[in-house]
């Protein structure tokens, strides 16, 4: 059986070796868990033994850049790669939650034919909805419909990225479709548009 506290104690070296001070950790079941920090920023790294398959999203260095994930990434990837663990697969994931998308890492590994999972979120997310708290919502990872961009809607939105007054990077939300003058009203009334709602607009 993979040993994930082993994994988790090794991988918190690894961070810590990289200036992050390991502020939290512990073992949950099947879950092992630790907080990193380095200055401003923080993140929860997972690792489980759940058989969790995540949708392929595109990836980009803007992207993780964008939510502070390419570093850890890279301090994962290298630990890995110098072990007999086998990436089968890795990439952006999406995890939902009360109607926000927060944007993570996950590496879906293998040793000795046992899955185990590993997942990087920004801030303190994931580590408080173990033990069935109220988690903080990193405000750098609330995307809605994160998914539905296409990659030139996403290269768009990195161009036009803006830091608010409280320093949190926002990425635009994907732009509503326009209703064309003759196309059914979106009120439902079930009449062109033309000659329903959009009489208020003109």
């Amino acid at each position: 059986m993979v040993d994930l506290e082993l994994i988790s104690n090794n991988l918190q070296g690894e961070f810590e070796k990289s200036s992050y001070t390991i502020t939290q950790g512990g073992f949950l079941g099947e879950i092992a868990f630790f907080n990193a920090n380095k200055g401003d920023l923080s993140l929860d790294v997972i690792i489980s033994a759940e058989d969790e398959e995540f949708p392929q999203n595109e990836e980009s260095d803007d992207i993780l850049n964008m939510f502070d994930l390419m570093n850890p990434k890279r301090i994962v990837s290298e630990f890995l790669i110098g072990t007999n663990i086998t990436i089968d697969k890795s990439g952006i994931l999406v995890e939902e939650y009360n109607l926000s998308q927060i944007i993570g890492y996950f590496f879906r590994v293998y040793e000795e034919n046992e899955l185990t999972q590993i997942q990087i979120f920004p801030g303190n997310f994931a580590i408080p909805i173990i033990f069935g708290q109220e988690p903080e919502l990193p405000e750098i990872s609330k995307p809605e419909y994160f998914e539905a961009f296409g990659e030139s809607e996403i290269l768009e939105g990195e161009s036009s990225i803006f830091k608010d007054k409280s320093n949190d990077y926002i990425i635009p939300l994907k732009k509503p479709k326009k209703t064309g003058r003759n196309d059914p009203c979106p009120c439902g009334s079930g009449i062109k548009y033309k000659k329903c709602c959009g009489k208020l607009v003109n």
